[in-house]
């Protein structure tokens, strides 16, 4: 009888100690997709966390609105969707896109996996939409560049 309550408290005390790791076994994480990054930035609960999701290749404009925002209590809104628009983009469309994204960012961008999505946010009096230009970086989805638009 004692072993069975063993077994039962080592399987459950494995199981608590292993979740939020899925991305160990082959399961989703925040840079698993262009999808998984965008949303997980935009629900960044602080700067230091959305930072840690930013490309090498980032423009030096979206450091500085999160060092900004760092400075304010504001709250996070919910993600109620993201959506990929399209998959790799050429420099010319980013730079149409994102007027932050400079020629050398964009070329840069360019030759690698890339995608633009769409992160549709809810606040308390309705809806926005960000566009998010990512890109992979050694097997990780990473965010390039955000903005806030109508879509």
């Amino acid at each position: 009888m004692r072993r069975r309550q063993f077994i039962a408290a080592t399987t459950a005390t494995g199981a608590i100690g292993l979740a939020g790791c899925t991305s160990l076994f082959g399961g989703e994480d925040s840079t698993s997709d262009p999808e998984e990054v965008s949303k997980a930035f935009h629900e960044a609960a602080d700067p230091d966390e959305a930072m840690d999701l930013l490309h090498p290749a980032a423009t030096s404009g979206i450091e500085e609105e999160y060092e900004a925002i760092d400075e304010f209590d504001v709250e996070v809104p919910p993600v109620v969707d993201t959506e990929v628009l399209e998959e790799d983009l050429d420099a010319d469309e980013m730079q149409e896109q994102f007027i932050r994204v400079d020629e050398e960012t964009a070329e840069t961008v360019a030759d690698l996996d890339n995608a633009l999505t769409r992160v549709t946010v809810e606040h308390a009096d309705g809806e926005s939409d960000s566009k998010v230009l990512t890109a992979e970086d050694d097997g990780e989805w990473l965010v390039v560049e955000s903005m806030l638009v109508d879509f």
